[in-house]
């Protein structure tokens, strides 16, 4: 079965839904609130027409409207985006079939719109399957704000055969972007002292019911006897937040987590971010029957022992907004769920079921197997040289500096040791369509992200986009300067770093001082 449902950020859905959240949470947990998130709400009208067949269809957020019939000389099938490159495409609406990641997907809408194209279908991988996702205007992932796409782009559920046997093709598509207020919904049980731990999900979806959605789990956790025992480890805090692709005012070129870095703003405002011991992120988890543990390797070392898989750490986590603000954070998912996210595909419970149990002798085992407050800074300190050790002299002066810093904080110097190495690295190539992400601690200087920038840099072509949080800068070509360009990424890593790393000292004297501190 099929599943067309949807679950709006800022929508009356979402209204629903979360006073239902908030209802269920009240019955398990010691003390519920919700907090409300300004939204962009995105509404959309989508149907297509070919020959005899007549089907909705997804205008793809923040993509234009179309409306109008198409003959066959109006389109061009594509069957590697690659082709892009070098078929005229200009006035032409687009067709391929839709197996692309979200990175890749980004490079292809901004390829058809600078190729001059008119519009891109997205076929179905499978007859009548919908797979939606956010596009924007431009090919980086920094905060800085981007445009809506200028052309529609269209997930539509039929096969390119039955675009192609068809004279005609109907599309016609309105979209509505708004003002909006959206619901984070947060609960908790009542443990001894301040510190808190964060199991987080969300609960909108652009495509899928609420089955689809990570809040699903978190009410089961919140009923959970093993995972309610934690509570006499640490407050224990549980958050069904909305935008989790969808929804930011600012319409950033990082889409991601608006309403989870809306939440941490709030809290960090309030001076209670260094109160979260650690956070615990459900990514998808909709199929399978294994775990994957994603995120900062302080709260990964533990798992090494419960078999559960590593899988790559990229800025599209859940987790990502967590150790942006220092908060050692994972995110729990699987690779088989993320083929259900954002479709119409309808949900088994029988695996949803095998994956509870897993999720909690995970959580309940990572809570009570943590290494001692004492020696987190170690943990750290052997994660630093692990991966920056073969890197530059001036980079490992750096990491001692700022490890210094830690070191005489304790378990806070964690959170400042996070904050102040972690880096958003990403570069995109044109000709081949090849994406590189990284989002962690020493980015842009360990000797993993320099090696797995370089790999994408030497079968690079085209057109180079190279970027941070702060922005990207583009190259023609890179053939000749790979090393130029490399040394360049190192050299911006480690003036932030530096950078950070004195800020953070002349704030800690000046505070000191504040204190009544000897000035001499």
């Amino acid at each position: 079965m099929l599943d067309y449902n949807s679950i709006i950020p800022g929508s009356v859905e979402e209204g629903k839904l979360s006073s239902r959240v908030l209802s269920d949470l009240r019955e398990s947990l010691d003390w519920v609130k919700s907090i409300d998130v300004p939204v962009l709400k995105w509404s959309c009208e989508c149907s297509i027409e070919a020959g005899n067949k007549a089907s909705s269809c997804i205008l793809l957020p923040y993509s234009s409207g179309l409306h109008g019939e198409f003959k066959h000389r109006d389109f061009v099938w594509i069957r590697d985006p690659r082709e892009i490159l070098f078929v005229d495409v200009k006035g032409k609406v687009i067709i391929l079939r839709q197996s692309l990641d979200e990175k890749l997907l980004r490079l292809v809408v901004y390829l058809a719109v600078v190729r001059g194209a008119s519009g891109l279908l997205l076929t179905s991988e499978q007859r009548g399957v919908l797979k939606a996702s956010v596009v924007v205007g431009s090919p980086g992932y920094s905060y800085v704000r981007s445009l809506p796409v200028s052309i529609p782009v269209v997930a539509v559920p039929l096969d390119p055969v039955d675009l192609s046997e068809s004279r005609g093709v109907v599309i016609s598509v309105k979209a509505n972007v708004e003002e909006s207020r959206g619901r984070i919904i947060i609960g908790g049980l009542n443990g001894k002292g301040d510190k808190e731990v964060h199991i987080i999900g969300h609960h909108d979806t652009i495509l899928g019911g609420f089955k689809s959605t990570s809040t699903r789990l978190i009410l089961e956790l919140a009923r959970d006897k093993a995972i309610r025992e934690l509570s006499k480890i640490a407050n224990v805090v549980f958050i069904s937040y909305t935008a989790r692709e969808l929804g930011d005012p600012e319409l950033r070129e990082y889409n991601n987590t608006w309403g989870e870095r809306y939440l941490l703003k709030i809290i960090t405002e309030r001076g209670g971010i260094e109160n979260i011991l650690y956070s615990i992120a459900l990514g998808p988890l909709i199929y399978g029957r294994s775990l994957e543990a994603w995120g900062h390797p302080l709260l990964l070392k533990p798992l090494v022992e419960t078999g559960v898989a590593r899988g790559e750490n990229t800025a599209l986590l859940e987790s990502h907004p967590y150790i942006e603000h220092g908060v050692p954070s994972i995110t729990l998912t699987n690779r088989e769920s993320l083929i259900y996210r954002n479709t119409n595909l309808q949900i088994s419970e029988d695996s949803s079921t095998t994956l509870l149990r897993e999720l909690v002798n995970t959580i309940t085992y990572l809570t009570t197997h943590l290494e001692p407050l004492d020696n987190w800074v170690n943990v750290l300190r052997r994660h630093a040289y692990e991966r920056v050790g073969e890197a530059i002299l001036e980079a490992r002066i750096e990491v001692t500096r700022l490890l210094d810093i830690a070191q005489r904080e304790g378990f806070r110097g964690v959170y400042k040791a996070t904050r102040l190495s972690h880096n958003l690295l990403y570069a995109a190539c044109i000709d081949p369509l090849e994406y590189y992400l990284d989002s962690s601690m020493w980015a842009g200087l360990s000797w993993e992200s320099i090696k797995g920038l370089e790999k994408l840099l030497e079968g690079c072509r085209g057109l180079l986009f190279i970027g941070s949080e702060e922005g990207y800068v583009s190259y023609p070509s890179v053939i000749g300067f790979i090393e130029d360009v490399l040394r360049g990424v190192r050299g911006i890593a480690l003036k932030k770093l530096k950078t950070r790393i004195d800020n953070e000292l002349i704030k800690s004297t000046l505070t000191h001082l504040g204190k009544g501190g000897f000035i001499g």
